[in-house]
């Protein structure tokens, strides 16, 4: 997920024990060797998915505003366009 996000592992991994306590709820089980979601993570993870998406699309909707559209017409004396 840091890769992903070019992010540095601690800090994800600070940001996911945020969450947690903010939440007051433990949403990865974690050990030496794996780490998985819980049943309240599993729960939250379709809501946190729906947040993300809705971020994203607000992202792209500013962007888009910046894309050229329309006609464009340019104007010039008809002696260049007999030439060119």
């Amino acid at each position: 997920a840091a890769r992903e996000a070019d992010l540095l592992p601690g800090q994800v991994s600070a940001a996911v024990h945020r969450l947690e306590r903010d939440l007051d709820k433990r949403l990865f089980a974690r050990s030496t060797r794996s780490l998985r979601l819980t049943a309240e993570g599993e729960k939250y993870l379709p809501f946190a998915q729906e947040l993300l998406a809705v971020v994203q699309a607000g992202e792209e909707s500013l962007h888009s505003d910046n894309e050229l559209q329309g006609e464009l017409k340019v104007a010039m004396p008809s002696d260049i366009g007999r030439n060119v």
